[in-house]
């Protein structure tokens, strides 16, 4: 069982069939969901799901919708922390950061 986050774009050819579609995954279509038209005159929105409920997703075949995987979001994270440094360059309390802003 896979819980890394995937995000998708999924592709309707109407706007209800793409309602209909995000009531019944219950997919994460961030804060400020907006349809958008692609040059073909589908209207699509990018979302995010479970790697096993968007597999569920893909399984069920909707006519008119189509499901574009874009990124493990998951994946993209962890590789993304790895490049953070764990030090905190704040725990010498005797140096004091450089740049602008308020010395304090």
């Amino acid at each position: 069982m896979s819980e890394d986050i995937i995000q998708f774009r999924v592709k309707a050819s109407s706007l209800d069939q793409l309602r209909e579609f995000a009531e019944e995954t219950q997919a994460d279509l961030g804060c400020r969901a907006v349809a958008r038209t692609n040059e073909v005159g589908e209207f699509y929105v990018d979302a995010y799901l479970s790697d096993d409920q968007l597999s569920v997703a893909e399984g069920t075949r909707r006519e008119g919708i189509t499901i574009e995987r874009l990124d493990n979001f998951s994946a993209t994270s962890r590789q993304r922390r790895s490049e953070v440094s764990r030090g905190n360059r704040y725990a010498n309390r005797g140096s004091i950061p450089r740049g602008l802003g308020v010395k304090e």
